[in-house]
């Protein structure tokens, strides 16, 4: 809690607020910068046992075998999304539902066990390089002897141990680009293609031995992502022309425009972390309805809300 002049220097709109809410008289001295503080001790319960977690892990998984497990379980997280958004998308729910609870939005898209088809593609987005690199991790195979046939040739290649790992490898890569096309995340599609072609240009920039097919490989993947994204874009133009139900630049404007009042207003400390859905009630357009909004669809304008600019 801060005294009222430094409250007020700081975030003279959370001492209106707050007085407006409660009443001149019920307005405590001193005061926190949360609007909220219930709400804001929940988040940091909620963010401090993510870092705790992610520290946990990290002491942990140290020598090659923990390594080498952690990515298998990370790959196995990220094909169980893909294959159950999949499977919920061919059901006779049509991919309306997570498990038992009905979906509000993005019911036509793969959002996994995600809510939001940005926070699935997101979590595809961050495996996608990791399978790829994984796939360049396998060694080159020896020369083939030159059979007398193509077919032979062919046979003798399936049979090497190297091509066998490289095909099994490209199974996750492939299916984790095929999640991120049909999300229709725009923004996962794009960050997928970067983080690809970064990729690239590493292994070209520290090779050690000629492996010049691989980032070739990776570029591949990236423009595979690229044809998905574009065939999946053209598949859910129909659906979201026939549903209605598919959000559009003219739905984020309805969420940002009422963000940046915000912001404005509350431009150094934000209205607390894990306050936006007290508060944005009294900013949100009629477009938007009655119902609080929880997200703004952008990571940094809900940071900004919350925390500030500076947050």
């Amino acid at each position: 809690p801060l005294p009222q002049g430094i409250l007020g220097e700081v975030s003279p709109n959370a001492q209106v607020m707050r007085e407006r809410a409660l009443g001149a008289e019920a307005v405590a001295e001193p005061a926190p910068i949360s609007l909220n503080p219930n709400a804001t001790r929940t988040a940091l319960f909620r963010y401090g046992a993510c870092a705790l977690v992610f520290v946990l892990l990290a002491s942990l998984v140290r020598t090659r075998r923990t390594v080498t497990w952690a990515v298998a379980l990370l790959l196995a997280a990220g094909l169980f999304q893909v294959t159950y958004a999949a499977v919920e998308r061919l059901s006779a729910s049509g991919g309306m539902n997570v498990f038992w609870v009905a979906k509000t939005h993005y019911r036509h898209t793969f959002t996994g066990t995600f809510f939001d088809k940005n926070h699935f593609a997101g979590f595809l987005e961050m495996l996608l390089p990791l399978s790829v690199a994984l796939l360049m991790t396998v060694r080159r195979s020896p020369q083939l002897h030159a059979g007398p046939s193509l077919r032979q040739r062919v046979i003798q290649a399936l049979g090497s141990p190297e091509v066998q790992k490289r095909v099994v490898f490209a199974i996750p890569a492939a299916l984790l680009a095929v999640g991120i096309a049909m999300s229709l995340s725009r923004s996962a599609a794009v960050c997928s293609i970067v983080a690809l072609c970064s990729l690239a240009i590493i292994a070209v920039m520290g090779r050690r031995r000629r492996t010049s097919a691989m980032p070739a490989a990776v570029i591949i993947a990236a423009a595979g992502v690229v044809l998905l994204f574009a065939a999946g874009r053209v598949i859910g133009s129909f659906e979201g022309a026939s549903s209605g139900r598919m959000f559009s630049v003219f739905s984020r404007l309805d969420r940002f425009r009422p963000a940046g009042k915000l912001i404005g207003d509350f431009p150094l400390t934000g209205v607390g972390l894990g306050n936006l859905a007290s508060v944005f009630g009294h900013y949100q357009s009629p477009n938007l309805g009655e119902v609080p909004v929880r997200y703004v669809l952008n990571d940094w304008v809900h940071a900004a809300c919350e925390m500030g600019l500076p947050g």
